[in-house]
């Protein structure tokens, strides 16, 4: 498997219509750097190869990443129910012991 590639953060970086617009006028000028923009489209390309194979679970099948996310999603629903209830315990914990301190300041008073 390919080392880990940064991935890049910039949108622009993905998109290779400026290279390709970068060529094409070039080739219209009948300019030299023609074989720079090239270069520069070619590498643009191979580092986005880089990126993809670098993708956690790319070499994963389709079917498989789907299950993946679904017992994702099963765990995420899974814990914020237990959120939810810890949530709430909390809070009747809470409403309790106002109520006790409620009955105690009638008492003393």
């Amino acid at each position: 498997m390919a080392a880990p590639v940064s991935v890049v953060e910039d949108a622009e970086d993905y998109s290779f219509l400026p290279l390709i617009h970068d060529i094409i006028k070039c080739m219209d000028k009948d300019n030299q750097d023609v074989h720079q923009e090239l270069n520069k489209l070619r590498t643009r390309i191979q580092d986005t190869r880089e990126q993809i194979v670098a993708m956690p679970g790319i070499d994963l099948s389709a079917d498989v990443q789907q299950q993946k996310l679904h017992t994702l999603r099963e765990q995420v629903r899974t814990k914020n129910q237990l959120l939810q209830k810890t949530s709430e315990k909390r809070q009747t914990e809470q409403a309790r012991k106002v109520n006790r301190v409620r009955r105690m300041e009638t008492k003393w008073t």
